[in-house]
């Protein structure tokens, strides 16, 4: 039996990147260590890729049109310059201080994530 291929959504700042400093515009945040080749490998697995965004969303008021304009294009153009594999992309997470889901894993350091674990949360649904 084949195995299930999973859509994986996965956080952008502080996750696929770092987070971006007073001093920095969005063009100018760094991969994190370890992010690309594990998404890579996900999409060579077959399994589909969501980024998921709240950037922008509290200065520019919850309003998804103004982040979009504001953000998007520069958004769009970092994946594309750094190499971030794709299949979707969803601007106007809830901008919030914590999300209780029941199928979420904790980020800490892609370098420590567990392949099997990431995968497992996904198959047992």
């Amino acid at each position: 039996m084949e195995d299930k291929k999973l859509r994986i959504c996965i956080d952008l700042d502080g996750t696929i990147c770092t987070i971006k400093q007073p001093n920095e515009t969005y063009a100018d945040v760094k991969v994190l260590p370890g992010a690309k080749e594990f998404i890579d490998s996900l999409k060579a697995d077959g399994h589909t890729i969501i980024i998921n965004t709240a950037r922008n969303m509290q200065t520019q008021g919850h309003n998804v049109g103004k982040v979009l304009k504001n953000v998007g294009k520069i958004t769009l153009d970092w994946l594309e310059e750094n190499g971030i594999q794709y299949d979707e992309i969803f601007f106007g997470k809830p901008n919030a201080d914590i999300t209780i889901d029941d199928r979420v894993m904790k980020f800490e350091d892609w370098r420590k994530m567990d392949k099997a674990e990431v995968l497992k949360l996904g198959k047992d649904r």
